[in-house]
């Protein structure tokens, strides 16, 4: 019991070059976490000069009741993963040598994951800016939605996409008396399952005839 029936070795297939030291889901939220950290908004000034400004920092953990926050802050937090894809894995061949010799990266599925991401802020000019500007920052290209993002090294540079789904304001009696200004979005991440497996390049032997001229 337990024992997998198809081959595992053989001609047929192709041994693991390296193991992963970091999965898609993990990747993805580190891509994401280091796109939000770079990301610059900006606070209308009015007849003064604009704002810019930064997020301090991108948690992975959702902050416990009374911890102090480093304004402006946000969350990520995964509320849905879903595993899928096509069935039948295959070598992506631009990556022939890329990592290391003779191996190459196998597609074997794709990660979909839905992704929480809470701003803190405590101003509600802050709390504007990053409301103006989300829509811009997850969709600034024409050709399709959403954003392509360079991968983490871990996973083999594999790219996430990234689409804003929809955030709110959140506005209750808790985020009130602390003056405390929330906004909640959702999204989307899109990245591919890979491996890197051993690879040999078969090169085209011809052979002539001894007849032939």
């Amino acid at each position: 019991m337990g024992t997998p029936l198809r081959v595992t070795t053989g001609p047929d297939t192709f041994p693991q070059a390296a193991t992963p030291t970091l999965g898609p889901r993990g990747a993805a939220a580190k891509i994401l976490a280091a796109f939000l950290g770079c990301a610059v908004f900006v606070v209308y000034g009015g007849e003064a000069q604009n704002e810019a400004f930064s997020l301090n920092a991108v948690r992975h953990t959702w902050a416990t009741p009374g911890e102090p926050l480093d304004y402006p802050v946000a969350s990520i937090l995964e509320s849905e993963i879903t595993v899928g894809g096509q069935l039948v894995p295959f070598p992506l061949e631009e990556t022939i040598d890329r990592f290391s010799r003779e191996t190459v990266l196998w597609k074997t599925g794709e990660t979909m994951l839905d992704f929480q991401v809470d701003f803190f802020l405590n101003t509600e000019a802050h709390r504007e800016a990053v409301e103006a500007q989300l829509p811009t920052l997850f969709n600034p290209g024409e050709g399709y939605g959403g954003i392509l993002l360079s991968g983490h090294p871990r996973y083999f540079y594999t790219p996430l996409r990234a689409t804003l789904m929809g955030f709110e304001l959140i506005n209750d009696e808790g985020t009130a008396f602390n003056r405390e200004r929330r906004i909640r979005a959702k999204i989307r991440g899109d990245i591919d399952e890979v491996q890197l497996r051993c690879a040999v390049t078969l090169q085209p032997v011809l052979i002539w005839p001894e007849n032939e001229e």
